[in-house]
């Protein structure tokens, strides 16, 4: 679960020009989980492996 402003944070982070691609990857892995889907689910939707997403 993340707060209001933990995920206003990763929404930045996600969907900003000045972030680090690496950090835009894992900030949507982050609200992808925090939604609740699975880890299967984030890595088809995000088009990872299923390992990078576990880690």
């Amino acid at each position: 679960m993340l707060t209001a402003s933990e995920r206003h944070r990763q929404k930045k982070k996600a969907y900003g020009n000045k972030t680090p691609h690496r950090a835009r990857i894992r900030a949507h892995v982050v609200l992808h989980a925090a939604r609740g889907r699975s880890y299967v689910r984030v890595a088809r939707d995000t088009g990872l492996h299923l390992d990078t997403v576990r880690t």
